[in-house]
């Protein structure tokens, strides 16, 4: 949707790569235009978008408790909160459970940061399906930093959920005052083998996603095995001549061989072939196989 010259990319434009706080910037161009007409009606009905457009208007013809409410939830932006809250929303759990998560905010704030600058849930505040998300952060958080917290928090969201989310953040919050204070992809890796086997115990994991785990496993290996460098193999190659250099016995030495024999045994045998060759021997197998066929044939006749 374009308003004045600002584009806006809605939900229901763009399923995946929509703006994510598509609600605050349609209000704010909207007040920039000065009209009301510059959204169309149903928007202008959104409760979140007229909250914005009467605060950004004149906050102070807003009452005061929604005039704090848009005031907080805009400084949660680029903040610690942020970091946290953002992965938290991209996870299947309700507002209440993630205010709780924060340190007991306040879930209706929770959902307005939601709804105005994080939107990652539908109109009924229910996650949309991870495929959509996977397709709209996986090229983000593949081309960014991947030891930034909230680069390391998305991606423990996307893979792992909640779960794996807060064990991420419990290892950041660990390592806080270290020289460690940084994860990288290993540690994500780490932490998610470790959540799934914590749900391989508890048998919270189907047997159909065991055997496709352990596929993927083995597509995996086979993968790292194909593309692994040259030099790698040489030095694997390297490692294994010199293992085997030193348990392969050595060879035992060839018996000691009689020439004079040898050329004497060489030569009868060179001389009993042609011998054989020379000899005119008539071949009578064929003719006693006929003959004795044909006894066997009369012999049958006359006993019958």
């Amino acid at each position: 949707m374009k308003i004045g010259e600002e584009v806006v990319v809605l939900p229901s434009e763009d399923p995946v790569f929509f703006d994510l706080s598509w609600r605050y910037k349609l209000a704010d161009a909207a007040i920039r235009q000065k009209t009301r007409s510059a959204l169309p009606s149903g928007l202008r009905k959104d409760p979140v978008i007229s909250l914005w457009s009467r605060f950004l208007r004149d906050p102070s013809k807003v009452s005061r408790a929604a005039r704090l409410k848009c005031e907080q939830v805009f400084l949660w932006r680029n903040s610690q909160i942020a970091a946290l809250l953002e992965p938290l929303l991209m996870c299947d759990c309700g507002f209440e459970t993630i205010a709780a998560d924060l340190g007991g905010l306040d879930p209706a704030l929770v959902a307005f940061y939601a709804n105005s600058f994080f939107a990652v849930r539908t109109e009924a505040g229910e996650v949309r399906p991870v495929h959509l998300l996977r397709a709209r952060f996986d090229e983000e958080l593949r081309t960014a930093n991947p030891e930034e917290l909230p680069v390391i928090l998305k991606r423990s969201a996307l893979v792992g959920g909640r779960a794996l989310l807060m064990c991420s953040w419990n290892v950041q919050r660990s390592q806080a005052g270290t020289d460690n204070t940084k994860s990288d992809p290993d540690t994500i890796k780490a932490l998610v083998q470790n959540e799934l086997m914590q749900r391989v115990v508890q048998g919270r994991v189907p047997t159909r996603d065991l055997v496709r785990i352990e596929q993927l496993q083995v597509a995996r290996e086979r993968l790292e095995f194909e593309t692994r460098p040259p030099e790698y193999e040489d030095e694997a190659r390297k490692v294994m001549l010199r293992i085997l250099s030193l348990i392969v016995p050595p060879k035992a030495p060839p018996p000691p061989v009689d020439e004079d024999a040898y050329n004497s045994g060489l030569h009868a045998r060179l001389q009993a072939e042609k011998n054989i060759a020379a000899q005119k021997i008539e071949d009578r197998g064929p003719a006693a196989g006929a003959v004795a066929l044909s006894e066997s044939i009369r012999q049958a006749v006359g006993e019958a």
